[in-house]
């Protein structure tokens, strides 16, 4: 009698419902546990790649100041500004035709040789400044729309990967790097018909139409600022306005009835939203957590935490007073 077989049933291969939810949950746990490292890596490259931006632009400053004998001025003011006068400034000539308020370029554009961007410097017509608002009824030289327009060009070394960069209305770019004003309670300039501006403080590296020398940083250049950053959204690299190629740890802005003082590094930095106003556009800082990065006057780069003395973080604006930081 022949043995007969039955058919051994088939086993179908495949997940259960348990099986496939408790894979699915190991995968997203393993992403919760690498997605701090991948960002704490992202932040890594963009701290280094920061850092040599202001090697970058350090480098640029001490070379222009071999050439020149001297650093680039904060703002390359054609006028003559005069303490006290309704009027303030002596140029343009009678005639001109507008309202003789705007801006300069600053230090930002006179080393854009130094940063292999001579064709895009040589475009400047330095003579004139730069029509800020293009499009509101002003009656500005066409010189001033064009070195506007010449704004819009994106200077890598200008921009921190880690800032919120947008461009304006006006479509200038961004910029995140700004110079050592000093530490005073002033130093800017005000604008015709506003309150007379206040005295021109001298204690930092950049002002209007300065001329400082790496020789009169007194109190050492490995313990001054030359540059730091200033990742507030939307700052044109352009121009210089009253916190945008220089500005002090101490200011008053007495045309806006704002007065700051003691803003230590990232004060208003936090939560900020881009496009918003505040306390964040005058003090330096950065959205690297912790605090910001600065090139000091030997081209050296340190990070400066935001938590430290504030006194401390003081003595590094001033440059030949005497006040050299200690231990932090």
């Amino acid at each position: 009698m022949r043995a007969s077989f039955l058919p051994t049933p088939r086993r179908t291969s495949g997940f259960t419902l348990i099986e496939l939810l408790v894979v699915i949950a190991i995968i997203a746990i393993l992403i919760a546990l690498l997605m701090p490292a991948v960002q704490q890596a992202r932040e890594a490259a963009r701290r280094v790649k920061c850092v040599n931006n202001l090697k970058q632009i350090a480098l640029a400053l001490h070379n222009y100041h071999d050439a020149n004998r001297m650093l680039p001025p904060g703002v390359n003011a054609k006028r003559s500004i005069r303490q006290g006068s309704s009027t303030c400034f002596l140029y343009p000539p009678p005639g001109y035709g507008y309202p003789v308020t705007g801006d300069y370029p600053g230090w930002r554009v006179s080393i854009l040789p130094q940063l292999d961007q001579a064709p895009l410097y040589n475009q400047f017509d330095h003579n004139f400044m730069l029509a800020s608002l293009p499009d509101e009824p002003m009656y500005v030289h066409p010189e001033e729309v064009h070195n506007a327009k010449l704004g819009g060009t994106d200077i890598a070394a200008y921009v921190c990967p880690s800032s919120r960069t947008e461009k304006d209305r006006w479509g200038t770019a961004s910029g995140s790097y700004t110079g050592n004003g000093g530490e005073s309670d002033g130093n800017y300039i005000s604008e015709c018909g506003a309150t007379p501006s206040q005295p021109q403080y001298t204690t930092g590296m950049f002002w209007v139409n300065s001329n400082r020398r790496l020789r009169d940083v007194r109190d050492g250049t490995s313990n001054s600022i030359l540059v730091g950053e200033h990742a507030f959204p939307g700052q044109a690299w352009i121009l210089h306005g009253r916190s945008k190629n220089f500005y002090s740890i101490y200011r008053t802005y007495t045309s806006w009835g704002y007065n700051d003082s003691s803003l230590p590094i990232n004060v208003g930095f936090k939560n900020i939203q881009i496009g918003s106003f505040g306390i964040n556009l005058y003090s330096f800082g950065s959205f690297h957590p912790g605090g910001a990065n600065f090139a000091l006057c030997d081209g050296s780069i340190r990070f400066l935490s935001e938590n430290m003395d504030f006194i401390t973080y003081g003595d590094f604006f001033s440059v030949a007073g005497g006040e050299v930081p200690g231990e932090f």
